[in-house]
Order: structure tokens, then C-alpha cells, then sequence
């Protein structure tokens, strides 16, 4: 499955570099083969008695990333990008009427 970051972001109206497009292209790569190997994950009810909780056996195929507390983006860069905006938040079309 191929999916075309530039296409994405483009609709998003966000602007991408070269290296974020790279990135954001191995990212969704990433996401993809995670949820194809969901179906390969052994998950059986721990016996707590808590039906909500899921024991998983078997994660060697899963790949995971180091959390890591980042800063969040600068609300006025993140704003730049929309059209329109009103008290710090990013003002769209009302869809549903009523």
C-alpha cells in the first residue's frame, strides 16, 4: 500500500520539507506493517478475573519507539497554516446545520 505524503499534506494544507517527507513516508510504513501483524499477536484473557485485561504473549513481531517527552508545537507556527483563526484555535466551515 502506497500513500502519497505530498497528496496528504497538501490536503491538510501543511507545508512538508524533503526530510519531514521521508520521515512522515517510513512513519505510515511503520503504522502500516504494526496493524498487519496485529492478526499475529496471541491475546488471552488474563485470569485476574478482569475481563479487560489482555495478556499478550508474543510481541517479537511489534516494533516499538522510545517515549519521549517532546515540546509542542508553537501555537502561532501551527496557526500560520490555517486559513482562518480566531482566539488561538483554527476556525473551519460548519458541516452539520441545525
Amino acid at each position: 500500500m502506497i500513500f502519497d505524503v505530498e497528496k496528504i499534506a497538501k490536503l491538510a494544507k501543511i507545508k512538508i520539507t524533503e526530510a519531514e517527507k521521508i520521515k512522515y513516508e517510513k512513519d505510515i510504513k511503520d503504522i502500516i506493517h504494526m496493524l498487519e501483524n496485529l492478526d499475529n499477536i496471541d491475546c488471552t484473557v488474563e485470569s485476574t478475573g478482569k475481563s479487560h485485561e489482555l495478556l499478550l504473549k508474543d510481541m517479537s513481531n511489534m516494533r516499538f519507539r522510545e517515549d519521549k517527552v517532546k515540546d509542542s508545537m508553537d501555537v502561532q507556527k501551527l496557526l500560520s497554516n490555517a486559513p482562518e483563526s480566531m482566539a488561538n484555535c483554527i476556525v473551519i466551515p460548519q458541516i452539520i446545520q441545525g
